[in-house]
């Protein structure tokens, strides 16, 4: 049986991002492993498709006329490619803008009804940038690794990200380095001699967001984030553990809703195996 709890911190977490690095892979065949996994046992979990606005053509062709729920990157040039996604009734857009200046800009130009995440930078304190995205009705975007070991933020930045957030009320998603619910060490690539990272736990970032949102001071949610023990996350049908603090089902559907949204992985099946192996699913 799958805990109530579970499916609220759960549904619709993994936008699939298939065809970015470390995966790779090409527009069918990425295409059709969303669609597949739409339709498995664990589809109540996937959320978004992810491609670039520039291919929203191919995604469209892949799909065959089955329907498919997209975000779309903004990569070039801005303008064109936001008119692209809304022409193609995408109704989420994720780009970048590293000042609130920049954040405010963007924001003028967006057409109204379109939902919007916006990249930032961890390394600074994010407060003004995302309380700039409050201002201008945006969400917020950070990353959460990628293919070198600086890609990965600290903890602290992390949990910094999160506060901030919770503190303009600003909706996130955040991407890559995410497949693995719990944190813990792994290799950065397949390739012989890479090296290690210790990557985030998905499960260690939303229950944290959803802590933050109900009151944890910062040096528990560093903690938490740093957590690599599988005990220490239990659930059951009312709510979540993280030790010996505890969120029911509707603080956890709470954070979902209006704190963090979704994350981005370029793998589906490994979160779910590695979910299943823990007990979770």
């Amino acid at each position: 049986m799958i805990h109530n709890s579970v499916r609220t911190l759960l549904s619709g977490l993994v936008d699939y991002a298939g065809l970015f690095p470390p995966a790779g892979l090409d527009m069918k065949t990425a295409v059709q492993n969303y669609l597949k996994y739409s339709k498995s046992e664990y589809g109540w979990i996937l959320g978004r498709f992810v491609a670039p606005a520039s291919r929203l053509e191919e995604v469209r062709a892949a799909a065959g006329g089955q329907s498919i729920e997209i975000t779309a990157l903004i990569v070039g040039d801005a303008d064109a490619e936001i008119e692209v996604a809304r022409g193609a009734g995408v109704e989420s857009i994720e780009m970048k803008a590293g000042t609130p200046a920049q954040i405010r800009s963007a924001a003028e130009r967006l057409p109204k009804g379109l939902t919007c995440y916006m990249e930032i930078p961890l390394a600074q304190d994010p407060h003004k940038s995302v309380e700039a995205m409050a201002e201008a009705g945006v969400r917020a975007k950070a990353r959460t690794g990628g293919l070198t070991l600086d890609a990965f933020p600290g903890s602290r930045d992390l949990a910094r990200f999160l506060q901030a957030c919770v503190d303009s009320n600003v909706e996130f998603k955040v991407t890559a380095g995410l497949h693995h619910p719990i944190r813990s060490l792994h290799a950065l690539s397949d390739e012989p001699n890479s090296p290690s990272v210790e990557m985030h736990g998905f499960l260690n970032v939303f229950l944290a967001a959803a802590f933050v949102r109900a009151g944890m001071e910062s040096v528990q949610v560093v903690r938490m984030l740093e957590d690599q023990r599988p005990e220490s996350f239990r659930f059951d049908e009312g709510g979540a553990n993280w030790r010996d603090e505890y969120l029911d089902a509707g603080q956890l559907a709470d954070s979902r809703k209006n704190v963090g949204i979704a994350f981005g992985s370029c793998s589906f099946d490994e979160p779910i195996a590695e979910l299943k192996s823990l007990g979770i699913l």
